[in-house]
Order: structure tokens, then sequence, then C-alpha cells
């Protein structure tokens, strides 16, 4: 039994790959499955890939995945981070990533060479005067299509995802211990009621009867049609069937909590509308003093188990 509310998170980079990923993984209860990504513009071909891989685990709940990218950087970069506050403070993400077009360099330099060779002219250019000319820098993107960065990408997603599982998991044990604990108690309430209602009909039959002949009319036991009449009215409060389905509704529900690594959800959304309709029926043919007050019992313990499954996936 597993719930539908998880955050799962995971990270990792390769050495052959130009650039690492941080997956992030959240789930919300939802009574259908919901899926929605958040992924660099860069990789967001990958997106029909993730939703295949995903939906084989997950039938239930409203997820969010988020990807980001986890840049490697040499060290002088990353002391230089350190030792920069302010820097610190920046998101990765605002700084994007560049490269040197040395054969553009080498260009400039050969032809300041050649101009200094033929014509009367003397300089040289510093390494700030080089990439300041338009061109030498140039924003980096590495091919993100390779079979590194997806086999990568896919890995560490499913790893997210697979953390998210576990805190469902876990979520869900403690949803199924509340949950039996309840339907114990509809059970227990339900024995309760039995002796309470076993002589209810015969009761009515008698009362009935009683009441005519206090009005003055002949009712004699052996008129064949009147009782026919009373024991039909008497019958529609005798509630052996409700009582009979109620029971065989708590052994189904135990038998579908008992399932593992599926989702019951649903199935459990369903029969917790049933055993309503049963207590219902029962509390309405059978309303003394008595029994209306453990059909209310029953009926908010229901109520519990209901919210406590809306969250079952």
């Amino acid at each position: 039994m597993n719930s539908m509310t998880g955050f799962g998170c995971a990270s990792g980079e390769e050495k052959n790959a130009e650039v690492g990923f941080r997956v992030e993984v959240s789930s919300v209860n939802r009574k259908q499955f919901e899926l929605k990504f958040a992924l660099p513009r860069e990789i967001g071909f990958y997106e029909s890939k993730l939703r295949q891989l995903i939906a084989q685990k997950i039938s239930r709940g409203s997820l969010v995945v988020r990807v980001d990218f986890i840049r490697h950087e040499d060290d002088s970069s990353s002391s230089e981070k350190n030792t920069n506050s302010l820097e610190n403070d920046l998101p990765e993400s605002s700084c994007t990533p560049l490269k040197v077009n040395r054969s553009l360099i080498r260009q400039l330099v050969e032809l300041s060479t050649d101009l200094t060779n033929t014509l009367p002219v003397r300089g040289e250019f510093s390494v700030a005067e080089l990439l300041s000319i338009p061109g030498v820098l140039e924003p980096y993107s590495p091919d993100y299509s390779t079979p590194e960065i997806e086999n990568l990408l896919c890995k560490v997603t499913m790893e997210a995802l697979d953390n998210m599982i576990e805190m469902r998991r876990r979520e869900g044990a403690h949803l199924l211990t509340d949950t039996l604990n309840r339907l114990s108690l509809l059970e227990q309430t339900l024995s309760q009621i039995e002796p309470l209602v076993k002589e209810y009909p015969k009761m009515q039959y008698e009362k009935l009867l009683a009441r005519i002949r206090e009005t003055g009319l002949s009712a004699e036991a052996d008129d064949d049609r009147l009782c026919r009449e009373l024991v039909i009215y008497a019958d529609k409060a005798d509630v052996t069937e409700e009582i009979t389905r109620l029971h065989s509704h708590f052994k189904n529900f135990r038998s579908i909590l008992a399932k593992e690594n599926e989702p019951i959800g649903r199935q459990l959304d369903f029969m917790t509308q049933e055993i309503f309709r049963e207590i219902n029926t029962l509390s309405n043919k059978c309303g003394t003093v008595e029994v209306s007050p453990l059909a209310v019992i029953m009926k908010t313990e229901l109520e519990k188990i209901r919210e406590q499954i809306q969250n079952v996936e």
C-alpha cells in the first residue's frame, strides 16, 4: 500500500559527460495520473523518454519532475567562488558557460604578426584585448543528444523516482496501520448491533398487531390476509441482508489491503462507498435508540477511512 505523497531527489555526473544532473521528483494525491516537467530548454527533447519511464512505475498521483544542470568547474574557479560571498549567493544558472574560439585567436595573432612585419606599426595583443574582440568568447553548449548524457539523465531520474516511491511506501505503511485499526472498530461496532436487531422484525410485527387492536379493529391471529400484510411490513425492518453484506465487504476490504506492489486506491474507494450504502440502509431500517448511535459511530469511522484512502495510490 503506497501513499500518493512523496519526494525524492538524486544527482549524478559522468567523467565522459560534460555536465551532470540533479533531479527532484515530488508527488501529491490525484485521482488520475498527471505528470509535469520542469526541464532546461537544452534537454527538453528528453521529456517523452522520461515520461515513458516514469509511467511504468506510477499509476496515480500528480508528479512534478524538475531537472537542473550540474556544471563541471575547475578548481581555480571553485576557489574563486568560495572567496567571493556575493558570487556564492548567485544561482548557478545565472552564469552562462563560455568557451574560447582558439581558431579565431590564432588568425588574429597571425594577422597582427603579419602587419607588424609588413607595416611600420608595433604592438601586441593583451589577453584582455583579445577576449574583448567579438567572437573570441562564445556561449558554450555541449551536445546533449549523446548516448552518455541520455543514459545519465535517465539513470539519475529513476534514482530520484525510486527515492520518492520509497517515501510513498513508508507513508503508505502508516496509512495501512490506521485503516486496519478503524476497520477493526467498524467490525466491533457491527458485532454490537447484530444482537440488537436480531429480534427487531418480530418486535415490529407484535407492535403493529397491538396498535391495530388498540384502534378497535378486528385483528385475529388466524386472519391470513392481515398476517401477510403485517409480515411484509415487518420484513422491511429486517437488516440481515445488510449485516451479511457488511461482513462480506469488510472481508474484501482486508483482502485488498493485503495486496502488495499494486495500486489499490480505486478499489478501496469503491468498497468504501458500498460499505457506507449498507450502513446507511441499516440505520434507516432499524433506527432504534440503541442502534442509531452505533450506526453514527460506524459512519464517522468510515468517513475517516475514506479521507485516508484518498491519498492511496
